[in-house]
């Protein structure tokens, strides 16, 4: 039996998203005994092996591409259902990326497979020997646990889980070639429209700013100290609604899950969809005047205080 991770490379290297889909199946192998697959589309220029082999994957399966190519998703999703028809896999796992989102149901409609999208947690049934995946519904404000029958495609939602590192064990490599593609319809030019300027993912130390902040002005100032010390800025639902950070920097539930080293949320109260955005950091110190406010149950320190007179002590620090 086998269970394949769809995964994707970036300068040469496995992304975070797929580091933390085998980590997925690692889980699911554990309980099942099967074999996992790990299958790329790569060019063997960018084609990189360091740590590969970290992570749990018991072979790699590369579907060669021409380096100067450009991949279209007609093309990817081809190849993956040649893969799907030659190995029959019991379960396929998505990195949680934009095109693990769009490959998933799209591959599972066109092999009759079962799909669940955006997951944060899946385990087996040890009665029915099916999987039990948990995802946020409702808004992100509950969680649902579906029964996945196999076959069955999952995408995570990334930084749901922590990846580990497993012991160095000797993995092979297969090059096989991408599939051709009979599509009337071709991808003559990209343009780009606009390009992402909060790397929030990578970053070590975190702002989070809530409606406690209770104006534009005291943002700005947590952003000032946020560049002195190479930290990201971040906001609640409530403050991106308030129109003080961009849509894309939201934290919670229905925006970014982040795990930085350090998360300092400063004014939130701690609502659920938000907790889930930041309980993945290795440390949340937060502050917020409300001595009784959620927040504080999943921090590691808190502080009681007005968020006006802490921004003052970090300025006097930093900037």
């Amino acid at each position: 039996m086998t269970i394949g991770v769809v995964g994707e490379m970036r300068d040469g290297k496995l992304t975070q998203e797929t580091i933390e889909a085998i980590c997925r199946a690692v889980h699911v192998k554990e309980q099942l005994k099967m074999t996992i697959e790990l299958v790329l589309m790569e060019s063997r220029e960018n084609f990189d092996s360091p740590w590969i082999d970290r992570w749990g994957a018991d072979r790699v399966i590369v579907y060669e591409r021409d380096h100067s190519e450009r991949l279209e998703m007609e093309a990817k999703l081809s190849t993956l259902e040649a893969y799907v028809r030659v190995t029959k896999p019991l379960a396929l796992l998505f990195a949680g990326s934009i095109q693990g989102q769009e490959l998933a149901p799209r591959l599972a409609t066109r092999t009759s497979a079962s799909c669940l999208v955006d997951c944060t947690a899946v385990k087996v049934d040890p009665v029915d020997q099916e999987l039990l995946v948990t995802k946020p519904i409702y808004g992100g404000n509950a969680y649902g646990e579906y029964s996945a029958p196999f076959p069955c495609y999952l995408s995570f939602r990334a930084k749901s889980i922590a990846v580990e590192v497993k012991k160095e064990v000797p993995i092979s490599i297969q090059w096989r070639m991408i599939e051709k593609t009979n599509e009337k319809v071709a991808v003559v030019s990209h343009r780009l429209l606009s390009a992402a300027t909060y790397d929030l993912e990578d970053k070590k130390i975190l702002f989070v700013c809530g409606r406690g902040l209770q104006k534009l002005e005291n943002i700005k100032r947590v952003e000032a100290i946020a560049s002195r010390v190479g930290a990201g800025v971040a906001g609640t639902k409530k403050a991106i609604e308030n129109g003080w950070l961009p849509l894309e920097t939201m934290v919670g539930q229905t925006g970014k899950i982040l795990a930085p080293e350090l998360c300092v949320v400063l004014g939130a109260s701690g609502a659920t969809p938000f907790v889930h955005g930041v309980k993945n950091a290795k440390k949340i110190m937060s502050v917020n005047k409300d001595q009784e406010a959620r927040i504080f149950e999943v921090s590691d320190l808190g502080s009681a205080d007005d968020c006006e007179s802490v921004i003052e002590a970090m300025e006097r620090k930093f900037v």
